[in-house]
């Protein structure tokens, strides 16, 4: 799910709508990934981070921790962010200067085992009159 918050709207109309979204019936049992701009900086505590980590626990859901993802002259902050409810081994996150915006990319690599089917292996024999 790819999110972008502007900085100075509501969190908690972003919180609403994305809360309308996780609801839905199909989402449950699902793998979920939400990436994008929250415009709420995870490298220091504050109202809106707490807020934030409260709502994601309410579906299981983590914010994974990323290094500073906006540098500029003024501030480094990490304000976007890569959550999952999937077991932190099955995704990697990397961030990457890329120089095109005041904003590194970010890149998630998911992992989804296999599940390897066993084959069953059945013998019959069929009784008649004849055998």
């Amino acid at each position: 799910l790819g999110v972008y918050r502007p900085p100075n709207s509501n969190l908690d109309n972003a919180i609403d709508i994305l809360t309308d979204i996780l609801d839905r019936p199909l989402q449950t049992n699902k793998n979920i990934v939400i990436m994008g701009d929250i415009n709420v900086n995870n490298l220091q505590e504050s109202d809106d981070s707490n807020k934030l980590e409260g709502f994601l626990s309410c579906f299981n859901i983590t914010r994974l921790k990323l290094p500073p993802t906006r540098i500029t002259h003024q501030t480094t902050t990490s304000i976007d962010w890569i959550c999952t409810n999937m077991e932190p081994d099955n995704i990697r996150t990397t961030v990457i200067l890329t120089g095109l915006s005041d904003h590194t990319a970010q890149l998630a690599e998911l992992n989804f085992p296999r599940h390897i089917l066993k084959k069953t292996k059945e013998i019959r024999r069929n009784f008649s009159q004849k055998s």
